[in-house]
């Protein structure tokens, strides 16, 4: 679904479409709502990363090398996959935010 979102607001600045402020503030509203399911699978994965890099350094291995063998897999790449994408929903809601209030201001300052 925040995929969705995303994809709906790129095609449309794509389009140079007029957003209006309320459209802004309820694009950022239901990113910021979605998000909770994202954050979580966020956590679980890092703390999957963490736990196997725990299990080689018990293994003997140095954390030199335990670091290297965690970023060698796929789940560490998830993990910084969706930590990218959490960091630009987050900003895609604060842009909407300023996005809304520059709206508005113009609008009343056209008045």
């Amino acid at each position: 679904m925040i995929d969705e979102i995303i994809l709906k607001i790129k095609k449309r600045v794509e389009m140079k479409e007029s957003i209006s402020p309320i459209e802004w503030l309820d694009y950022a509203s239901q990113l910021n709502t979605l998000r909770s399911d994202d954050d979580d699978k966020l956590w679980e994965i890092g703390q999957s990363v963490a736990q196997e890099k725990q299990t080689f350094i018990e293994q003997g291995f140095s954390v030199a090398k335990a670091t290297a063998m965690i970023q060698a897999t796929n789940k560490y790449r998830e993990f910084h996959q969706l930590q990218a994408k959490m960091d630009r929903i987050t900003e895609e809601i604060r842009l909407s935010k300023i996005r809304a209030r520059a709206s508005q201001d113009e609008y009343w300052g056209q008045r």
